[in-house]
């Protein structure tokens, strides 16, 4: 049986694996077809999720794939970031997903910070709060949704989208104060100007 490392390492991987493929072909109309499957699968029935199942079970390996009826927790969190991604890139020439070695957009806490330093703080730091303290993955994935229409909306920041696939799997296992805590860091930090940029700026 994998730990919980072994199964968060599958999700990034799996997630990096499916996003890689969509990221590297996004004006091929499959690609636009499926990532619209992708964003109709949100709270939609079985029945209607076909091609998007073909899309998250052929990516994920034999230890990862649940054995009931219900989708296992590896296989809901891939699906869900998989979503989550599909939202962010809707109507995207290029790919919101940020690669790996850009370490500035890291964390989603760094990603959303984008949406602070433009001058919305009080309203977008209440919505910020709302989903970190939220009570179960559901809710939390529901105001992430929103948060993440918000900064398509506004801004051309991207998202490390394995990580945050990884973070939700920490999340949904019942790690969610180490979660929050990692996020609210990166959302909250100011970043510090260095001694001579300041005093330039007297």
């Amino acid at each position: 049986m994998a730990s919980r490392r072994e199964e968060a390492d599958l999700v990034y991987q799996a997630t990096d694996k499916i996003i890689g493929k969509l990221a590297g072909a996004l004006e091929i109309s499959k690609t636009r077809a499926d990532l619209a499957n992708i964003r109709k699968s949100i709270n939609g029935p079985t029945s209607q999720n076909m091609n998007t199942w073909g899309i998250l079970f052929e990516n994920l390996t034999v230890e990862s794939l649940g054995r009931g009826p219900e989708l296992n927790n590896v296989e809901k969190v891939v699906l869900t970031t998989l979503q989550l991604y599909a939202l962010h890139q809707q109507g995207r020439k290029t790919s919101v997903q940020v690669k790996q070695k850009e370490e500035k957009y890291d964390n989603l806490g760094q990603s959303l910070r984008a949406l602070r330093i433009e001058g919305h703080k009080i309203p977008i730091d209440r919505r910020f709060n709302v989903m970190v303290t939220s009570a179960s993955f559901e809710e939390l994935t529901y105001h992430l949704r929103q948060l993440i229409k918000l900064l398509k909306s506004r801004t051309e920041v991207g998202i490390n989208y394995p990580k945050l696939g990884k973070d939700l799997y920490y999340f949904i296992s019942g790690y969610e104060e180490g979660v929050r805590s990692t996020w609210s860091r990166a959302y909250y930090y100011i970043e510090k100007k260095k001694e001579g940029e300041e005093n330039n700026a007297k």
